[in-house]
C-alpha cells in the first residue's frame, strides 16, 4: 500500500527517505506521520520526524524487518539501515572501486557485470543445506551488511566519498535472580502484546495468522487486542492431531479457521522462486507460504503474522 510504505521526499527536497520492508508503530505513530506534509507513505513520514527529533538515534531504535535509505542533502550523507535481526538484509558490492547496494544480490550482479562471477562454497553450501549463511551470496563480491548496523556514506564537495559502517545493538546478557522470574514474565507478556497490537492495527489492512498446534503461533494469536478482525489458517498436509488442535485453538478464540491443503510437492513446486526472491538467505524446508499467496490475497488478506522467529524465545 504506497500510502503507508511509499518513499517520502521533503517539501524543500533536502530528505529523501526510502523503506524496504515494514517497521512497526503504534497507532499515535502513524497518527503523527499523517500530520507531515508532503508526498509519501506515512511509514518513511514516520521515519523523516523522527531523524529530525534524534538523528541516527530515531531510526536505530525502530523495530520491524527493514532497511531505510535515507539521504540528507544538507549533510551530503546517505544513511542504510539494517533491522536488528538481519530479517531483511541489504547487500554491498565493490566493483572496482564502484560501491553498489541494493536490497536483492541479483540485481546488484545485474547492473555491475557480476551475474557469472560466482561463489563456488555458497552453491555447496545451498546443495548441503537448502540455504547461504550470511553474509555470503551466489556472487564472489557481493555481500549483505550486518544486522542491527548503520552505513554512512559520506559526500563531501571538495574530497573523495567515505564509507562507514557501524553496530548499534548487541545483545548483552543480563542474568537475573530467581525471585525475578515472575517480574521478569509479566514484562515480556507485555512487551509481546504490545508488539502483537502494532502488528495488527486495522490500519496495516485485513490480518491473517498462520496458526498450528504450537505455543509459538497460539501466543501471537492470543496476544492481538482485536481477534474479531483476524483470521487464521493452517497449511496441512493431512488432518493429523496438530491440524485438529489448531483448528480447535481457533474455535476456542472465536476466530475465522481456513483450512490450506498442501499438494505433494508442495515444497518442491514453489523452490526456485523462494530461492530467487529471497537470494537463497531463506531455507526452502521453512518456505511455508508461498504457494498459498493466490488464495490468502484471495481472502483480502494484506498483513500476515507467524509464529515462526518465537521459537528463538519460547524453545
Amino acid at each position: 500500500d504506497p500510502q503507508l510504505w511509499a518513499p517520502f521526499v521533503s517539501p524543500d527536497n533536502s530528505l529523501l527517505v526510502a523503506l524496504c520492508g515494514r517497521v512497526a508503530l503504534d497507532q499515535k505513530q502513524w497518527h503523527s506521520a499523517s500530520q507531515i506534509a508532503g508526498h509519501g507513505g506515512l511509514a518513511c513520514k514516520f521515519i523523516s520526524r523522527a531523524y529530525f527529533a534524534s538523528g541516527l538515534a530515531g531510526l536505530e531504535t525502530l523495530s520491524g524487518n527493514f532497511v531505510i535509505a535515507l539521504f540528507d542533502r544538507s549533510a551530503r550523507k546517505l544513511f542504510l539501515v539494517t533491522d536488528r535481526w538481519g530479517l531483511l538484509p541489504a547487500f554491498r558490492c565493490d566493483a572496482g572501486g564502484h560501491l553498489l547496494y541494493g536490497s536483492h544480490p541479483d540485481a546488484i550482479a545485474d547492473f555491475a557485470g557480476e551475474s557469472r562471477n560466482w561463489d563456488l562454497t555458497s552453491f555447496a553450501e545451498f546443495i548441503l543445506t537448502g540455504k547461504l549463511s550470511a553474509p555470503f551470496t551466489y556472487y564472489r563480491r557481493i555481500n549483505a551488511l550486518p544486522h542491527a548496523s548503520t552505513t554512512t556514506l559520506a559526500f563531501p564537495e571538495n574530497a573523495p566519498a567515505t564509507e562507514q559502517t557501524r553496530s548499534y545493538f548487541q545483545f548483552q546478557p543480563q542474568p537475573q535472580p530467581a525471585d525475578k522470574i515472575d517480574e521478569l514474565a509479566e514484562q515480556f507478556a507485555a512487551a509481546f502484546r504490545q508488539a502483537v497490537a502494532k502488528r495488527t492495527l486495522p490500519l496495516l489492512g485485513k490480518s491473517a495468522i498462520a496458526l498450528s498446534g504450537g505455543l509459538d503461533s497460539r501466543t501471537v494469536l492470543c496476544a492481538a487486542p482485536d481477534r474479531q478482525a483476524i483470521i487464521t489458517f493452517s497449511c496441512y498436509d493431512q488432518e493429523n492431531l496438530e491440524f485438529r488442535i489448531a483448528r480447535s485453538i481457533a474455535q476456542a478464540a472465536g476466530v475465522k479457521f481456513i483450512p490450506l491443503k498442501r499438494p505433494f510437492d508442495y515444497y518442491g513446486d514453489h523452490a526456485a522462486l523462494g530461492v530467487r526472491i529471497s537470494a537463497g538467505m531463506g531455507c526452502i524446508a521453512s518456505n511455508h507460504f508461498l504457494g498459498f499467496r493466490t488464495q490468502l490475497r484471495d481472502l483480502g488478506v494484506q498483513n500476515l503474522l507467524t509464529g515462526c522467529y518465537c521459537d528463538y524465545l519460547f524453545k
